[in-house]
C-alpha cells in the first residue's frame, strides 16, 4: 500500500512555502474577512453569468434553446433576451439573502455563512446551467 504523506519529514523548503502560502491567505481573510470574500465571489460570478449569457450565447437571435431535454432534445424555443432572466434571478435571490445577512449579522454566526452558501450555490449552479444552455445554442 501507498506511504501517507508526513510534513514533518518534508524538505524545509516546502514547509516555509506552506506557511507563506497560509499566511499569505490569513492575512487576506483578516483584511476583508471570510464571509464578505465569498460575498465578492458571489457577485463576480454574478457579473461573469451575466456577460456570458450577453456575448456568448446572444440575446438578438431570432430563437434560442430556451431548455434542453436529454431524450427529447430542445423542448422551448424563445426569445435570447429570455436568457437575461438567469443572472437577474440569481442577483435577486443574493440581495434577499444579503439584507438577511445584514439583519442578523451579530445574532447567529451560523446563519450568516449559510445565507452567503447559499448565494454563492444558487451563482455557481446558474452559472453551470447558462454553460449547458451555451452548448446547445
Amino acid at each position: 500500500m501507498g506511504k501517507s504523506l508526513d510534513w514533518y519529514n518534508l524538505p524545509s523548503k516546502l514547509k516555509i512555502s506552506k506557511l507563506l502560502m497560509n499566511f499569505q491567505l490569513k492575512t487576506l481573510f483578516e483584511k476583508i474577512g471570510l464571509i464578505w470574500f465569498l460575498w465578492i465571489i458571489s457577485i463576480v460570478l454574478n457579473i461573469i453569468t451575466l456577460l456570458f449569457v450577453q456575448f456568448k450565447i446572444g440575446t438578438t437571435g431570432s430563437a434560442t434553446a430556451l431548455k434542453y431535454n436529454v431524450i427529447a432534445g430542445v423542448q422551448w424555443y424563445g426569445a435570447g433576451s429570455n436568457l437575461l432572466f438567469i443572472p437577474l434571478t440569481a442577483f435577486l435571490i443574493t440581495a434577499v439573502n444579503f439584507i438577511l445577512f445584514k439583519k442578523i449579522k451579530n445574532k447567529k454566526e451560523f446563519l450568516n455563512f449559510l445565507t452567503v452558501f447559499t448565494s454563492l450555490s444558487v451563482q455557481l449552479i446558474l452559472l453551470f446551467a447558462v454553460l449547458l444552455i451555451s452548448r446547445v445554442n
